[in-house]
C-alpha cells in the first residue's frame, strides 16, 4: 500500500489507448493511477497502440503519429496525424471482431465516438478515452500527474504492462475463440463480452498486480 512517505498518492504509469484490464485493476485497487507526463514518447508500446482480439488472432491497432522525431519528445507534445482515414479503418475492424459480442450493441456509440474524436494530443487522446472507460463500467477514478520523471519514493508500474505481457488473467468466452483464450487485449474486448460485469473481472485482477509491482 502507499504511505506517507511517497511521493505521490497513485502509482505511477505511462499513458496507454484503450489499455488492457490490468490497467483498470491498478485504478481500482490503488483508488488512482499518477500519469508520468515527463516522460519521453517510446515506440512500441500501448501509448498509441492497443490490441483486439479476431479470428485470426492477435490485432494490433496503431494511432497514427505526425512526422518527426516523436522518439524523443516529450509526451505532451506528441500529436496524432490525422493525414489519412485511420478512424474509419479501426472502426471497422472493432465492428468486425466485436460485433456479434454480447455486449456490443449497448456500447459502440460511445466507443466509436472515442475513436473519431478530432484531438491533436496523443496524450489527451488517450485520456479521454481513459476517462470514458471509466465512467462505462462505473469505476471511480482519480489522477495525478508527475512533476518530474520516474519519481523516486512511488509504487510504480510504469513501462510493466506492455505489448508482450502475459497477464496471467482469467478466462472467459469470446466470440473469435478458436482453440484458446486470447490474453493482453484491449479493455475493449473485456467490456464488449461482460458488459456491467467488467468491473467485477477488473477486481479479479489483485493477485496478477502483486507480481509486477
Amino acid at each position: 500500500m502507499i504511505n506517507e512517505a511517497q511521493k505521490y498518492r497513485f502509482p505511477v504509469i505511462e499513458t496507454q489507448i484503450f489499455p488492457n484490464v490490468l490497467f483498470f485493476g491498478i485504478l481500482y485497487h490503488f483508488k488512482g493511477i499518477c500519469f508520468e507526463v515527463c516522460e519521453n514518447y517510446q515506440k512500441r508500446s500501448f501509448r498509441n497502440r492497443y490490441i483486439i482480439g479476431t479470428t485470426q488472432g492477435k490485432l494490433n491497432m496503431s494511432i497514427p503519429l505526425q512526422k518527426g522525431k516523436n522518439e524523443s519528445q516529450a509526451i505532451r507534445l506528441v500529436n496524432i496525424s490525422y493525414d489519412f482515414n485511420w478512424q474509419q479503418q479501426q472502426w471497422n475492424a472493432i465492428q468486425s471482431a466485436y460485433g456479434k459480442s454480447p455486449y456490443f450493441i449497448y456500447y459502440k456509440d460511445e466507443i466509436q465516438d472515442l475513436i473519431f474524436q478530432k484531438t491533436n494530443s496523443l496524450f489527451e487522446f488517450n485520456q479521454k478515452i481513459i476517462q470514458m472507460i471509466c465512467s462505462l463500467i462505473k469505476l471511480p477514478c482519480e489522477f495525478e500527474y508527475t512533476t518530474d520523471f520516474n519519481p523516486e519514493n512511488s509504487i510504480s508500474f510504469y513501462n510493466k504492462i506492455n505489448l508482450q505481457s502475459n497477464t496471467g488473467q482469467a478466462e472467459y468466452y469470446q466470440v473469435f475463440q478458436k482453440d484458446r483464450f486470447i490474453p493482453n487485449l484491449s479493455i475493449l474486448d473485456t467490456l464488449f463480452h461482460l458488459g456491467p460485469e467488467t468491473l467485477l473481472y477488473v477486481k479479479s485482477t489483485k493477485s496478477l498486480l502483486d507480481k509486477l509491482i
